[in-house]
């Protein structure tokens, strides 16, 4: 199978993502996609040249009137006491935005406000905590930089996986786009190399795809549900093989995203204390972002070229295992993203609502097509630090990383 992942061109260094990106034109299809579905791939196992950011799950909190899920962060790969950035990168943003100018990790490698910031909620020195969506399927996703501008850890957290299972089958489907307009469906535990149908039904609109499971037994295809003369709406999912029927429907469009909001004190969230806003922050972090962006990406592009390089090989072989990622046991981790499928062609008279082979969200591949949308701003929350801290979460073991299927060619939509 042709590995499709190619080299990606960020260009907005904007520390904030406040409208949606526009739609791309046909021919700008597949580079839109291959863009979503790399940083995908990259937030979800992290390359060996970044420490993989832990999420430890605490509680569920209301801010504001609206349920959110909380989590503190930890990394092994970073110095005690050091000065780091801490971004965000939205769904659909071109590039990470600023949280917090100034943070650092205790000897656990829990993270913290810098004792001499001021502006952190919760004040100096305070445990950093995440307030995050738990809308299904959705992932958030986080950088942490060295002050000499270089990204050092990322890492995403999916609060509320959106998976439905049938026998040793398992269907996941992640949102792409803060109004799901582009989703991964990954479907996996199928036999090696067996057929897959694909169904996907939008109003009265559907789409039609077969393909083959890797090796591996998994396959997954990047869908756009977008049905025409509708703004919004159900779209309903349907994989299916020898054994396992595996069904499942989310909503796109309209509705957008909730962004993440600090909840600093367990006893009245709503009351918390709001981060330095990135816009107050913008004159001294515009270069930082702007490299953490063109590293990320690089680290992208040379996963891309490896896969290249490993297509040419006499044999195909698995390449070596990324850096161990993951969110802990307790704190819900991203499940196993197997690998894509072999391109399939709709049904002539099915247009709009269109789904694609993508690349393997685990492996280092490349991808497949497109659609849009506004992203949700996460904003960091910190708990006041207690007189004696605090260790992380003893269930928060990092999940070992997924096996890295291989990602099929993609064939152009109708």
């Amino acid at each position: 199978m042709r590995l499709l992942l190619s080299v990606l061109l960020l260009l907005s260094p904007l520390l904030a993502q406040e409208s949606a990106p526009p739609a791309p034109s046909a021919p700008d299809d597949q580079e839109w996609i291959q863009k979503e579905v790399g940083l995908e791939q990259m937030f979800r196992n992290p390359p060996d040249r970044f420490a993989s950011l832990l999420f430890n799950r605490i509680d569920k909190v209301k801010v504001n009137g609206v349920e959110k899920v909380r989590y503190s962060l930890s990394s092994a790969g970073l110095e005690a006491g050091k000065p780091y950035l801490f971004m965000a990168w939205e769904l659909g943003a071109d590039a990470p935005h600023l949280l917090l100018p100034a943070v650092q990790v205790d000897d656990k490698g829990v993270l913290h406000c810098n004792p001499d910031n001021k502006e952190c909620p919760g004040g100096p020195g305070s445990e950093i905590n995440v307030a995050l969506s738990d809308r299904p399927g959705q992932p958030s996703r986080f950088v942490i930089a060295d002050q000499d501008e270089k990204p050092i850890a990322i890492g995403e957290v999916i609060p509320n996986p959106s998976t439905v299972t049938d026998h040793d089958c398992t269907l996941e489907t992640v949102l792409l786009r803060p109004d799901a307009t582009m989703a991964l469906v990954i479907g996996h535990g199928f036999h090696p190399e067996e057929d897959i149908k694909v169904i996907s039904t939008s109003f009265d609109q559907h789409v039609t795809n077969a393909g083959e499971a890797n090796d591996q037994g998994a396959y997954q295809t990047v869908l756009l549900p977008i049905a025409k003369d509708h703004d919004s709406g159900d779209t309903m999912v349907t994989m299916n093989s020898s054994q396992c029927e595996l069904s499942t429907q989310f909503a796109w469009g309209a509705t957008k995203s909730i962004a993440a909001e600090p909840a600093v004190a367990q006893e009245s969230p709503t009351q918390a204390p709001t981060a330095t806003s990135p816009a107050t922050a913008s004159e001294t972090v515009v270069a930082p972002i702007r490299t953490a962006t063109d590293q990320i990406q690089r680290a992208i592009a040379d996963q891309a070229a490896a896969a290249e390089a490993e297509k040419h090989k006499p044999q195909l072989h698995a390449g070596p295992e990324p850096a161990d990622v993951g969110p802990p046991a307790d704190a819900q981790p991203t499940p196993e993203a197997p690998a894509a499928p072999s391109a399939t062609t709709p049904q002539p008279d099915e247009k709009p609502n269109q789904t694609e082979p993508a690349p393997d969200a685990t492996a280092k591949p490349e991808t497949p097509p497109a659609t849009e949308n506004p992203p949700s701003e996460a904003q960091p929350e910190a708990k006041p630090a207690p007189a004696d801290e605090p260790a992380p979460n003893p269930d928060a073991t990092p999940a070992p990383p997924p096996a890295k299927p291989d990602a099929p060619e993609q064939t152009p939509h109708t």
